[in-house]
């Protein structure tokens, strides 16, 4: 978890953005975001639980070394409809047997309900991360 570590200053202290040009500012933050969110994921989960990301973040699964629900890492219709136009039916069929522990949500590409209506559980926001991340936990 030392992505920051370099600009991150004394103990305590906040990662200053201001080291960074503007237009990289979002991508920063989305790093960020995957450190902390993964942290808090990690300490809280099993090895072989699923986490589900809504957006694009890639990286969260590395440094939470956890597994997603789906075979693909993004749930973006930008980026998924002209690769395979049938993913989100795919998804959501997954998700019916691989349900997630947590969903990650950073993008707000999918609407929770639909999420919610696949897997047959309801899910709580139990944290947010960057305000911008909520992390929804599994309602058992």
């Amino acid at each position: 978890f030392g992505v920051f570590k370099a600009f991150r200053g004394r103990a305590g202290e906040e990662f200053d953005y201001r080291f960074w040009p503007l237009e990289m500012r979002p991508i920063l933050k989305k790093n960020k975001i995957a450190e902390q969110a993964a942290r808090y994921v990690s300490e809280r989960t099993e090895a072989d639980d699923f986490v589900l990301v809504l957006g694009t973040l890639p990286q969260f699964f590395v440094l939470a070394e956890r597994r997603c629900p789906i075979n693909w890492l993004s749930t973006s219709a930008k980026l998924m409809d002209p690769i395979l136009p049938e993913w989100k039916a795919i998804f959501l069929e997954n998700l019916k047997t691989r349900q997630p522990r947590y969903v990650l949500d950073i993008d707000q590409d999918l609407p929770t309900a639909e999420i919610e209506a696949a897997v047959g559980a309801s899910y709580l926001c139990e944290t947010e991360f960057g305000g911008q991340a909520c992390l929804y936990r599994i309602n058992d």
